[in-house]
């Protein structure tokens, strides 16, 4: 493993890093999971609501994609 800054000095421009954010997801989902069981109420972990997590990952346009070929 390098840091960005050595792999920029050897003259890549781009790093693919595949399981980078992978990885984070289901260590954050085995932790949230964790939770519930343990306490038995969902938790409150401040993040955003439904409307916005499906905003997030483009909910408008595949409404209107939706509504172009009902």
């Amino acid at each position: 493993m390098f840091d960005l800054a050595e792999v920029e000095s050897m003259g890549y421009r781009i790093a693919i890093c595949p399981v980078l954010l992978l990885g984070t997801a289901v260590l954050a989902g085995d932790a949230v999971l964790r939770e519930l069981a343990q306490t038995r109420k969902h938790p409150s972990a401040g993040g955003p609501g439904p409307a916005d997590l499906f905003r997030r990952f483009g909910a408008e346009e595949w409404d209107e994609v939706s509504r172009r070929f009902a």
